[in-house]
Parts: structure tokens; sequence; C-alpha cells
């Protein structure tokens, strides 16, 4: 394995889960490659936006069009998530994508 990168949820709001890549191929595009085809797969499921929660990797989204979000306004179908309620400390930034 070089990397993984997961959708949670369905409808027109997603939530990004657990982009990584193994430290050896790290800035070779391998991310980037993940990153499209997970973001064309939000699209092919009818997502409009693609959220986020990161404390590590927010210049990375940022580059890739994400933006900050107040984490208050995230949809109830994402905030509802595992990684929204405990598997992400409130110093995690969150970021938000629209696709349409």
């Amino acid at each position: 394995m070089v990397g993984c990168v997961g959708l949670e949820g369905s409808g027109e709001d997603v939530l990004l889960r657990s982009l990584a890549v193994v430290p050896r191929l790290q800035g070779a595009g391998t991310g980037k490659a993940l990153y499209r085809e997970v973001i064309a797969e939000a699209g092919r499921r009818g997502a409009r936006a693609v959220y986020l929660l990161t404390t590590t990797a927010e210049g990375f989204f940022a580059k890739a069009g994400f933006t900050r979000f107040d984490r208050a306004h995230v949809p109830p179908s994402v905030a509802g998530s595992a990684q929204f309620r405990t598997l992400c400390p409130a110093s995690a930034v969150c970021m938000r994508r629209p696709l349409a």
C-alpha cells in the first residue's frame, strides 16, 4: 500500500477521511492523485460539498480548493459522524470544498 483515502456519508454533503501517503512517496504526487480520485468519486455520488478535519494538512488542502469553514455550521449529516463527534480533536481545522 502506498496511500489511502476515503469518503464517509452520502447525499449532498460528504466527509473526506484519512488521506495519507507513505512517507517515502510524500511529495511525489501520490496524494494529489488520491485526492483527485476521491473528489471525482464524491461528484459521481452526487455530493455538492466535501468537508474535512485536519491537524496537519491545512496547506495541502487549501491548495486543492478547500477553505476554512466554521465547524458549528457543518451539516448534521457530516457533523454526526464519529470523526466529528469523537475522533478528531476540537483543535482540528474544519475545511470545506464546494463541488457545484
